[in-house]
């Protein structure tokens, strides 16, 4: 299920990422019970997706799942 996300500046200021994160950035970060070994389920390229769609701009939507940032589960 994608979820969207706005960013946007006040006063016609411009977006400028500087860092973006998609994924487990531990194993102790989970949404379900339980615990998962596998802390590879980070996205390599958010921070490039995320610039990408938003930097210059005054207001962006940002599609928010794993396929646009292109990770894979194995459950």
């Amino acid at each position: 299920m994608a979820k969207k996300e706005i960013i946007s500046c006040q006063n016609v200021k411009r977006i400028d990422v500087l860092n973006a994160n998609y994924g487990r950035l531990n194993r102790h970060t989970r949404l379900h019970q339980t615990r998962m070994s596998d802390i590879k389920c980070r996205s390599n390229s958010a921070l490039q997706i995320v610039q990408e769609k938003c930097n210059g701009q005054t207001s962006c939507e940002l599609v928010v799942n794993n396929t646009v940032f292109g990770i894979q589960k194995n459950i």
